[in-house]
């Protein structure tokens, strides 16, 4: 008992608080504190990298801009500087090219070593006198301005805050010195080996109608395209030769019937009774049918039954939309040049039209020539390749039929051959790059000269996504804005209405 007792008048001890919690909570305080940080620190790394984007965006398409202006400018002066160069052809004067819009690149680079003096230092020039008294004028140029500003503040507040201290300076180097660079391509729409811009045309003849098909057939005829037309498609469907070229016309003339590509010049082009839309219901697709319109753009060339992308790597550099009649023989490729071989034909059974062989060596052989000049005016060229002649339309026709260098004679129909070749071009593509940094902004434009009028038919602004965006905002932070093209975001005008409808059909097929 004594026991107990003692046991009860001891002091009863209270449990200690739990240790640690402040750390704890202070632990916890500091994660929620990093984690609000870091995540404002990404917001504003973000936004600090698309503003850069955009500013480098923004310079990227007005040095392309100025890149599409100068081209604008040499095509619309080619006119009469193509007259003499296509002289200098005739007479056989050997030339990297008898075109002026390939003769004169257009590359920011050149521009600016012409305007620093490094290309005439190439060539022993000193002009650093000349660059020296261009930077004093410039200098003195830029203080009259500032003078003037000055002045116009000082008189009106109205003036003071628009210019806002932004008023233009002139470059401290001249033109040529900003920042980042731009490259423009011109090519001409008459190289391609046809166009279809009057093919359904009510006012064209049957001739004409049909000698654009036949152009066609020369285009797709190559024993090496037999895959596209002979393998069945991803539907399990085949398309001949004829019917693709009978699609490409069903798709763009007036009337609902099918067209008969077998048939023969005084029936191509009739109705033969059958639906157009036939072909199209084998991809089950509804809603894609021919426009029975002319074509908006030429990616439309995709949505006609039997045209894959195969079809389009093969022949869409080939066919043009917007070019005339005649291929310029000056400006042609070789795949062109092929076709416009089996067009001036007499004879499209011919059997050298049948050799691989006989063909590839008439073709490089004729571009050999066309390099290296020929005529009286280059007696070397006459002696080491008697067979060259002029690179103009009638040296061709003469090259065709004296066989080239397999000096195998090749009946040429003269008529058919002029109708089809020309040596001058009235509508270009142009696309212009231009780059800041490591963004690129393309532009091109598709235009035709007539006159002293400018026709524009296309135009497309393309600003490259950078690799590993996926199309969002942390993405563009991984990615790291390298602009490397991830996609492409395409701003399209092509002055036709009708252009979304376009977009929608070419997107569901």
């Amino acid at each position: 008992m004594n026991r107990y007792l003692a046991e009860l008048k001891q002091p009863i001890r209270r449990k200690s608080p739990p240790r640690g919690v402040a750390l704890l909570m202070v632990m916890i305080g500091l994660v929620v504190i990093s984690v609000l940080i870091t995540d404002l620190s990404v917001n504003e790394t973000v936004r600090y990298k698309m503003a850069i984007y955009h500013r480098d965006s923004l310079k990227a398409e007005m040095l392309a801009r100025s890149g599409l202006e100068a081209a604008r400018l040499i095509t619309a002066t080619q006119a009469k500087l193509q007259k003499p160069l296509t002289k200098v052809a005739k007479l056989g004067f050997p030339l990297p090219d008898f075109t002026v819009w390939k003769l004169i690149p257009l590359d920011s680079s050149i521009l600016k070593g012409l305007t620093d003096g490094s290309i005439q230092s190439m060539f022993g020039l000193d002009v650093s006198e000349s660059l020296q008294t261009r930077g004093e004028k410039n200098s003195e140029r830029n203080t009259a301005i500032n003078e003037q500003v000055e002045r116009s503040e000082s008189l009106d507040d109205t003036v003071a805050s628009h210019f806002d201290g932004n008023h233009f300076e002139i470059p401290e180097g001249g033109f040529g010195a900003f920042e980042g660079s731009f490259h423009v391509d011109i090519s001409d729409e008459e190289r391609k080996s046809v166009s279809l811009r009057n093919w359904q045309s009510p006012t064209g003849s049957q001739a004409q109608r049909y000698a654009i098909a036949q152009r066609l057939f020369a285009l797709v005829e190559p024993e090496r395209y037999d895959f596209l037309f002979d393998e069945p498609d991803a539907y399990g469907n085949r398309v001949s030769r004829s019917d693709f070229i009978a699609n490409i016309f069903d798709w763009i003339d007036q009337n609902t019937s099918a067209t008969n590509g077998d048939d023969q010049e005084n029936d191509w082009g009739r109705s033969s009774g059958g639906s157009e839309d036939a072909p199209y219901r084998a991809y089950d697709n509804d809603d894609v049918q021919p426009r029975n319109d002319f074509f908006v753009s030429p990616q439309e060339l995709r949505m006609i039954a039997g045209m894959s992308d195969a079809h389009m790597k093969a022949f869409a550099d080939s066919i043009s939309i917007y070019g005339d009649t005649k291929v310029n023989i000056l400006s042609a490729d070789q795949q062109v040049v092929e076709s416009l071989i089996r067009v001036c034909a007499s004879d499209n059974r011919d059997p050298l039209l049948a050799d691989p062989l006989w063909m590839e060596t008439m073709v490089q052989g004729w571009f050999m020539c066309r390099s290296s000049g020929g005529g009286a005016f280059n007696p070397d060229a006459a002696v080491d390749t008697p067979f060259c002649q002029t690179p103009d339309a009638a040296g061709f026709m003469k090259y065709l039929e004296i066989g080239g260098p397999t000096q195998t004679p090749f009946a040429v129909d003269k008529g058919k051959c002029g109708d089809n070749i020309g040596e001058s071009s009235r509508t270009f593509t142009l696309r212009s790059t231009g780059q800041t940094g490591d963004v690129k902004r393309t532009l091109t434009l598709v235009m035709r000269l007539a006159g002293r009028e400018e026709e524009r038919y296309y135009f497309s602004s393309v600003l490259p996504i950078p690799a590993g965006t996926g199309g969002g905002v942390t993405g563009m932070l991984t990615g790291g804005l390298s602009g490397e093209a991830g996609g492409d975001i395409q701003d399209d005008d092509s002055f036709d209405s009708v252009e979304l409808e376009r977009d929608e059909k070419e997107s569901e097929l």
